[in-house]
Protein backbone atom coordinates (compact mmCIF):
# COMPACT_ATOMS: atom_id res chain seq x y z
CA UNK A 1 0.00 0.00 0.00
CA UNK A 2 3.22 2.52 0.55
CA UNK A 3 4.61 1.97 -2.48
CA UNK A 4 1.05 2.98 -4.57
CA UNK A 5 0.50 5.68 -2.55
CA UNK A 6 4.21 6.69 -3.14
CA UNK A 7 3.24 5.99 -7.24
CA UNK A 8 0.48 8.24 -6.73
CA UNK A 9 2.64 11.17 -5.27
CA UNK A 10 5.90 10.61 -7.59
CA UNK A 11 6.77 13.87 -9.33
CA UNK A 12 10.43 13.00 -10.28
CA UNK A 13 10.88 14.75 -13.53
CA UNK A 14 13.32 12.65 -15.67
CA UNK A 15 13.45 15.11 -18.57
CA UNK A 16 14.30 17.84 -16.13
CA UNK A 17 17.35 15.46 -15.66
CA UNK A 18 18.21 15.39 -19.37
CA UNK A 19 17.60 19.15 -19.28
CA UNK A 20 19.66 19.93 -16.40
CA UNK A 21 22.07 17.83 -18.56
CA UNK A 22 22.15 20.20 -21.25
CA UNK A 23 22.04 23.62 -19.29
CA UNK A 24 24.81 22.42 -16.53
CA UNK A 25 27.60 21.88 -19.65
CA UNK A 26 26.23 25.16 -21.52
CA UNK A 27 29.27 28.14 -21.65
CA UNK A 28 27.77 31.96 -21.24
CA UNK A 29 29.26 34.86 -20.03
CA UNK A 30 25.04 36.09 -19.10
CA UNK A 31 24.52 36.79 -15.39
CA UNK A 32 20.79 35.52 -16.01
CA UNK A 33 21.96 32.26 -17.36
CA UNK A 34 24.80 31.89 -14.59
CA UNK A 35 21.96 32.14 -12.43
CA UNK A 36 19.48 29.73 -13.99
CA UNK A 37 22.73 27.04 -14.08
CA UNK A 38 23.04 27.28 -10.36
CA UNK A 39 19.30 26.89 -9.55
CA UNK A 40 19.03 23.78 -11.57
CA UNK A 41 22.41 22.69 -10.19
CA UNK A 42 21.03 22.43 -7.08
CA UNK A 43 17.62 21.10 -8.00
CA UNK A 44 17.09 17.69 -7.32
CA UNK A 45 14.33 17.45 -9.89
CA UNK A 46 11.46 17.08 -7.99
CA UNK A 47 8.50 19.08 -9.67
CA UNK A 48 7.25 20.40 -6.39
CA UNK A 49 5.50 23.30 -5.37
CA UNK A 50 8.30 25.17 -3.64
CA UNK A 51 10.87 24.48 -5.92
CA UNK A 52 12.45 26.67 -7.79
CA UNK A 53 14.30 24.36 -10.10
CA UNK A 54 11.25 23.21 -11.34
CA UNK A 55 10.32 26.63 -12.19
CA UNK A 56 13.16 27.54 -13.96
CA UNK A 57 13.37 24.31 -15.90
CA UNK A 58 9.44 24.55 -16.96
CA UNK A 59 9.85 27.76 -18.20
CA UNK A 60 12.71 27.52 -19.76
CA UNK A 61 11.50 24.91 -21.51
CA UNK A 62 8.58 26.42 -22.66
CA UNK A 63 10.55 29.40 -24.37
CA UNK A 64 13.15 26.56 -25.85
CA UNK A 65 10.16 24.76 -27.61
CA UNK A 66 8.35 28.16 -28.86
CA UNK A 67 11.55 29.57 -30.25
CA UNK A 68 12.95 26.26 -31.95
CA UNK A 69 9.71 24.98 -33.24
CA UNK A 70 8.83 29.04 -34.12
CA UNK A 71 11.45 29.26 -36.05
CA UNK A 72 9.98 26.72 -38.86
CA UNK A 73 6.61 27.25 -38.47
CA UNK A 74 4.18 30.47 -37.36
CA UNK A 75 2.85 30.64 -33.37
CA UNK A 76 -0.17 29.20 -34.36
CA UNK A 77 0.88 26.54 -36.08
CA UNK A 78 3.45 25.86 -33.16
CA UNK A 79 1.11 25.92 -30.08
CA UNK A 80 -0.88 23.10 -32.15
CA UNK A 81 2.51 21.34 -32.35
CA UNK A 82 2.69 21.79 -28.36
CA UNK A 83 -0.85 19.88 -28.20
CA UNK A 84 -3.41 22.54 -28.45
CA UNK A 85 -6.40 20.74 -29.08
CA UNK A 86 -9.29 22.06 -31.47
CA UNK A 87 -11.51 24.04 -29.32
CA UNK A 88 -10.95 25.49 -26.38
CA UNK A 89 -13.64 24.65 -24.43
CA UNK A 90 -14.78 21.15 -26.08
CA UNK A 91 -11.26 19.21 -26.99
CA UNK A 92 -8.78 21.62 -25.36
CA UNK A 93 -6.03 19.20 -26.08
CA UNK A 94 -5.34 17.16 -29.09
CA UNK A 95 -2.58 13.81 -29.48
CA UNK A 96 0.17 15.61 -29.68
CA UNK A 97 -0.06 17.10 -26.02
CA UNK A 98 2.96 15.95 -23.80
CA UNK A 99 5.40 15.18 -26.75
CA UNK A 100 6.98 18.26 -27.42
CA UNK A 101 9.78 18.52 -24.18
CA UNK A 102 10.71 14.48 -25.65
CA UNK A 103 10.98 15.58 -28.63
CA UNK A 104 13.03 18.65 -27.62
CA UNK A 105 15.34 16.73 -25.67
CA UNK A 106 16.25 14.68 -28.41
CA UNK A 107 16.43 17.80 -30.56
CA UNK A 108 19.39 19.07 -28.32
CA UNK A 109 21.40 15.88 -28.29
CA UNK A 110 21.70 15.71 -32.09
CA UNK A 111 24.08 18.33 -33.48
CA UNK A 112 23.31 18.17 -36.88
CA UNK A 113 19.99 19.23 -36.34
CA UNK A 114 18.29 21.21 -38.40
CA UNK A 115 15.76 22.72 -36.38
CA UNK A 116 18.17 23.92 -33.37
CA UNK A 117 20.38 25.29 -37.06
CA UNK A 118 17.07 27.50 -38.28
CA UNK A 119 17.00 28.41 -34.44
CA UNK A 120 20.44 29.56 -34.21
CA UNK A 121 22.20 26.25 -32.43
CA UNK A 122 22.14 24.79 -30.09
CA UNK A 123 24.25 27.13 -27.21
CA UNK A 124 22.50 30.20 -28.66
CA UNK A 125 18.80 28.99 -28.46
CA UNK A 126 19.19 27.02 -25.10
CA UNK A 127 20.68 30.34 -23.43
CA UNK A 128 18.11 32.35 -24.55
CA UNK A 129 16.17 30.28 -23.09
CA UNK A 130 17.30 30.54 -19.30
CA UNK A 131 17.61 33.74 -19.41
CA UNK A 132 14.14 33.90 -21.20
CA UNK A 133 12.79 31.73 -18.10
CA UNK A 134 15.27 34.04 -15.50
CA UNK A 135 13.13 37.17 -16.72
CA UNK A 136 10.05 35.90 -16.42
CA UNK A 137 10.20 34.72 -13.28
CA UNK A 138 12.05 37.93 -11.83
CA UNK A 139 9.00 40.07 -13.69
CA UNK A 140 5.98 37.46 -12.03
CA UNK A 141 7.85 37.39 -8.27
CA UNK A 142 10.27 39.96 -7.81
CA UNK A 143 14.44 39.01 -7.30
CA UNK A 144 13.91 36.82 -4.33
CA UNK A 145 14.17 33.54 -5.93
CA UNK A 146 12.62 31.78 -2.50
CA UNK A 147 9.36 32.47 -4.12
CA UNK A 148 9.37 31.32 -7.25
CA UNK A 149 8.35 28.04 -6.14
CA UNK A 150 6.55 25.89 -8.93
CA UNK A 151 3.49 26.28 -6.92
CA UNK A 152 3.35 29.56 -7.48
CA UNK A 153 2.75 29.35 -11.35
CA UNK A 154 1.27 25.90 -10.97
CA UNK A 155 -1.72 25.33 -9.66
CA UNK A 156 -4.89 23.49 -9.73
CA UNK A 157 -8.63 24.26 -9.77
CA UNK A 158 -11.69 22.05 -9.48
CA UNK A 159 -14.03 23.78 -12.07
CA UNK A 160 -17.91 23.41 -11.17
CA UNK A 161 -19.78 23.82 -14.35
CA UNK A 162 -22.24 26.95 -13.13
CA UNK A 163 -18.55 28.48 -12.62
CA UNK A 164 -18.12 29.52 -16.99
CA UNK A 165 -19.77 32.92 -16.28
CA UNK A 166 -17.53 35.12 -13.69
CA UNK A 167 -18.34 36.04 -10.85
CA UNK A 168 -19.80 32.62 -10.55
CA UNK A 169 -16.32 30.93 -10.43
CA UNK A 170 -15.83 32.58 -7.30
CA UNK A 171 -18.75 31.41 -5.84
CA UNK A 172 -18.57 27.92 -7.13
CA UNK A 173 -14.78 26.55 -8.12
CA UNK A 174 -12.80 25.34 -5.58
CA UNK A 175 -8.92 26.39 -5.72
CA UNK A 176 -6.88 27.64 -6.98
CA UNK A 177 -4.37 25.53 -5.02
CA UNK A 178 -0.41 25.66 -5.62
CA UNK A 179 0.42 21.54 -6.58
CA UNK A 180 3.67 19.58 -8.06
CA UNK A 181 4.13 17.87 -11.13
CA UNK A 182 3.83 18.62 -14.95
CA UNK A 183 2.88 15.99 -17.91
CA UNK A 184 5.83 14.24 -17.83
CA UNK A 185 5.97 13.32 -14.16
CA UNK A 186 4.36 9.80 -13.03
CA UNK A 187 1.69 12.01 -11.20
CA UNK A 188 0.59 14.02 -14.39
CA UNK A 189 -0.83 17.51 -14.04
CA UNK A 190 -0.07 18.84 -17.36
CA UNK A 191 -0.94 22.44 -18.59
CA UNK A 192 -2.33 23.28 -21.95
CA UNK A 193 0.50 25.13 -24.74
CA UNK A 194 -1.57 28.14 -24.85
CA UNK A 195 -2.48 28.85 -21.35
CA UNK A 196 0.62 27.77 -19.08
CA UNK A 197 1.31 27.21 -16.67
CA UNK A 198 -1.69 26.41 -14.52
CA UNK A 199 -2.38 22.44 -14.09
CA UNK A 200 -5.47 22.57 -16.72
CA UNK A 201 -4.80 20.20 -18.96
CA UNK A 202 -5.64 17.11 -16.84
CA UNK A 203 -4.85 15.06 -13.91
CA UNK A 204 -5.00 12.04 -11.69
CA UNK A 205 -8.30 12.97 -9.53
CA UNK A 206 -9.83 9.50 -8.51
CA UNK A 207 -7.21 7.86 -6.27
CA UNK A 208 -8.12 3.72 -5.44
CA UNK A 209 -5.68 1.38 -3.69
CA UNK A 210 -7.35 -2.19 -2.74
CA UNK A 211 -6.18 -5.05 -1.56
CA UNK A 212 -8.25 -7.98 -2.72
CA UNK A 213 -7.74 -9.74 0.42
CA UNK A 214 -8.86 -6.92 2.96
CA UNK A 215 -11.55 -4.86 1.44
CA UNK A 216 -12.32 -3.05 3.95
CA UNK A 217 -8.53 -1.47 3.98
CA UNK A 218 -9.08 -0.33 0.53
CA UNK A 219 -7.79 3.34 0.49
CA UNK A 220 -9.74 6.49 -2.01
CA UNK A 221 -9.00 9.77 -2.86
CA UNK A 222 -11.78 11.26 -4.49
CA UNK A 223 -11.49 15.33 -4.66
CA UNK A 224 -12.64 17.82 -4.06
CA UNK A 225 -15.43 16.13 -2.36
CA UNK A 226 -18.27 13.85 -1.94
CA UNK A 227 -21.37 16.15 -2.26
CA UNK A 228 -21.99 18.33 -4.98
CA UNK A 229 -24.46 21.06 -3.09
CA UNK A 230 -22.28 24.24 -1.98
CA UNK A 231 -22.41 24.92 1.38
CA UNK A 232 -22.28 21.10 2.40
CA UNK A 233 -19.40 20.30 5.15
CA UNK A 234 -18.42 17.49 2.14
CA UNK A 235 -18.40 19.79 -0.67
CA UNK A 236 -14.73 20.72 -1.03
CA UNK A 237 -13.17 19.10 1.92
CA UNK A 238 -11.28 15.68 0.16
CA UNK A 239 -9.42 18.43 -2.27
CA UNK A 240 -6.21 19.46 0.25
CA UNK A 241 -5.87 15.94 1.44
CA UNK A 242 -5.58 14.80 -2.35
CA UNK A 243 -2.73 17.49 -2.83
CA UNK A 244 -1.24 16.05 0.19
CA UNK A 245 -1.47 12.55 -1.34
CA UNK A 246 -3.66 11.59 1.48
CA UNK A 247 -6.68 9.33 1.82
CA UNK A 248 -9.82 7.53 2.97
CA UNK A 249 -10.54 4.58 3.96
CA UNK A 250 -14.52 3.90 2.94
CA UNK A 251 -16.58 1.03 4.70
CA UNK A 252 -17.11 -1.73 2.71
CA UNK A 253 -18.52 -4.66 4.17
CA UNK A 254 -22.64 -4.06 5.67
CA UNK A 255 -20.85 -4.50 8.78
CA UNK A 256 -18.47 -1.36 8.22
CA UNK A 257 -21.13 0.80 6.35
CA UNK A 258 -23.96 0.12 9.13
CA UNK A 259 -21.35 0.71 12.10
CA UNK A 260 -19.66 4.23 10.01
CA UNK A 261 -22.73 5.47 8.30
CA UNK A 262 -24.30 8.78 10.21
CA UNK A 263 -27.64 9.43 8.18
CA UNK A 264 -29.87 7.18 6.55
CA UNK A 265 -32.35 7.62 3.96
CA UNK A 266 -34.83 5.12 3.62
CA UNK A 267 -37.71 5.43 -0.22
CA UNK A 268 -40.95 3.85 0.14
CA UNK A 269 -43.53 3.36 -2.44
CA UNK A 270 -46.15 6.08 -2.50
CA UNK A 271 -49.49 4.75 -0.84
CA UNK A 272 -52.53 4.13 -2.65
Amino acid sequence: LEDHQALHVDFLSLSGKEFVRHADALQSDDVDVHLAQAILRRWNCMMLPDSDGASVFKVAMYHLVRAVVGSMLDDDLTLNYMGRGPHALLLPTSEFDGHSTVAMLALMDDPDSLWLKQAGGHDVVLAQALKDAITYLRDQFGSDTRQWGWGRLHQVVFPHSMAIQPPMDRVFNIGPFPTGGDGDTVCQTAYQAATPYMANACAPSFRQIVDMGDLDGALYSTPPGQSGQLGSEHYDDLAEPWLRGEYCQPPWSRAEVEATCKAQMTLRPESD
